[in-house]
């Protein structure tokens, strides 16, 4: 950011465009994100949304009318002239014929397989950057895309280095890995520099809640990527986060496996809809992705990402063992997460509990400090301010690594599973 940005004092309002009518913005008993709510709590009555872009325009007029009649005053005023439009031009074209041209945030909630590349159809931050390039800030839900980065490698990085030039004019960019800004991740990564430790090997765990999982793309590997580039990709993010950026994932290190949902382990009994109607058998996700991989540092990271759980809560852990240290996340995903820590010389755990800790709010104080000028103060619905936000922890340019290791963790599932297959078919 430019300096004479980082000197501006924050506008009385606070104007936002949202792209995607979906959960991610709006909310879903899946899970806790709902990207409004938390623009809502933290700007109060700075907050003007002055566009909702989806192509179901219906969808959207539904959303805008539930937030005009909300109990808190600030939030309908937020709403109150809200523009539902179909694509990102159409808005861009009203707004300025509105005389509504500042923007201070974009957000893209919309689908990964719409963005990432320059295709047609999937090209969607390109038309953004076209329409709406005006803005301060564009913030990108994650994953950055859905296809294979192997058949679309040259199209992303010309989506990478457009949103990079456009950045490099005071403007900012984030994406949406809102763990990285949990404080039990913080106090480790702090404890981790403090004392010059380099993890011995890293080990996660992603078991997720399907019960309520009702929107079937997520259940189609062509449309979603699968399991782990569309939500583990999350807990993929932390390992190489926790790795450290000096000490890179190794791809060709990558081991493995799934259980498929044609197997007797892969059967699952309560699903919300029925996938042998909708989903194709060779687009069905895997309901296990076991992966183990090694880092240039010589870390041992793992993975193991589960579709098995009911209802909510997911249970997410991860751990961290270095030279005579032990770091457990607990309870990732829960209101009161923990971390565990045990030191040289001692066999107890030291807990450190953060209640209310959400990553999603801390993410979005980052954005908007990032926007407001460093050392701004902005208001709350309950009137504190936003004073020692972090900084922006998730590039696009890291995003895109992580996106490509997910990839890689999928092509080596893939891998095993077919020379499992190939294995039995001959007789072995």
């Amino acid at each position: 950011m430019s300096p004479t940005a980082a000197a501006a004092e924050p506008s009385a309002t606070f104007n936002v465009v949202f792209l995607g009518a979906g959960e991610i913005h709006f909310g879903t008993l899946e899970g806790s994100w709902n990207h409004s709510l938390r623009l809502e709590t933290l700007l109060g009555a700075r907050l003007r949304v002055l566009a909702l872009i989806d192509p179901d325009v219906p969808r959207s007029r539904s959303r805008v009318a539930t937030k005009h009649a909300h109990d808190d005053k600030h939030v309908r005023q937020a709403w109150q002239d809200t523009l539902c439009a179909a694509s990102p031009e159409e808005a861009a074209e009203q707004l300025r014929k509105d005389g509504k041209e500042e923007v201070h945030l974009v957000l893209i909630g919309a689908p990964p397989h719409v963005r990432g590349a320059l295709a047609p159809g999937r090209d969607l931050e390109v038309r953004v950057l076209k329409a709406l390039g005006h803005a301060k800030a564009i913030f990108l839900e994650k994953p950055v895309a859905a296809a294979d980065p192997l058949t679309t490698e040259p199209e992303a990085a010309e989506v990478q280095a457009r949103l990079e030039h456009w950045a490099t004019g005071g403007k900012v960019v984030g994406v949406g890995y809102m763990l990285r800004y949990l404080r039990p991740i913080q106090l480790m990564r702090q404890l981790m520099n403090e004392h010059q430790l380099r993890p011995m090997c890293i080990n996660a765990r992603y078991f997720m809640a399907y019960e309520q999982a009702v929107k079937t793309a997520w259940w189609d590997v062509e449309i979603s990527g699968g399991p782990i580039v569309e939500q583990g990709t999350h807990f993929v993010d932390l390992l190489r986060y926790l790795a450290g950026a000096s000490n890179p994932a190794l791809p060709e290190t990558i081991l493995a496996h799934t259980v498929t949902h044609d197997e007797p382990a892969g059967q699952v009994s309560k699903l919300s809809f029925d996938e042998k109607a909708i989903v194709e058998p060779h687009r069905r996700i895997p309901r296990v992705t076991n992966a183990v991989w090694k880092h240039a540092d010589g870390t041992v990271a793992s993975l193991i990402h589960v579709v098995g759980l009911h209802a909510p809560p997911y249970h997410a852990e991860l751990e961290v063992i270095a030279d005579g240290w032990r770091f457990a996340l607990q309870g990732a995903y829960d209101p009161v997460p923990k971390l565990a820590v045990r030191k040289p010389g001692s066999s107890e755990d030291e807990i450190f509990e953060f209640p209310n800790d959400d990553p999603f709010e801390h993410e979005f104080e980052a954005i908007i400090s990032a926007i407001d000028g460093a050392g701004a103060t902005n208001g709350h619905a309950n009137g504190n301010g936003i004073k020692k936000a972090s900084p922006i922890l998730s590039s696009y340019v890291d995003a895109r690594q992580t996106y490509n290791l997910t990839w890689q963790i999928r092509r080596a599932s893939e891998r095993s599973q077919k020379e499992l297959a190939a294995r039995k078919q001959n007789g072995h």
